[in-house]
């Protein structure tokens, strides 16, 4: 499986990958993840490194707040937020 598949399998289950400046990556919400996608996470770290936006390492807290924020004005005002 190539890293665009695994993003797209991320993606739908409505996790949001954030790539750390310590070589980690963040998943938001953790909520949704389950084992099988938490391994399959850490099977192709390396190339989901690579394949996410370099402009996208930030703070896992902010960017955590920031999704549940447009979760929760997507949820009031009925539209999906990208």
């Amino acid at each position: 499986m190539s890293a665009p598949d695994v993003l797209a399998r991320i993606a739908a289950a409505g996790i949001n990958l954030i790539p750390m400046s310590d070589g980690g990556i963040w998943a938001t919400p953790s909520s949704r993840l389950t084992d099988e996608l938490r391994a399959l996470i850490r099977a192709h770290r390396a190339e989901l490194l690579k394949a996410l936006p370099a402009d996208s390492l930030a703070n896992p807290v902010a960017e955590s707040r920031r999704h549940r924020v447009r979760a929760m004005f997507a949820e009031r005002h009925g539209k999906t937020v990208h």
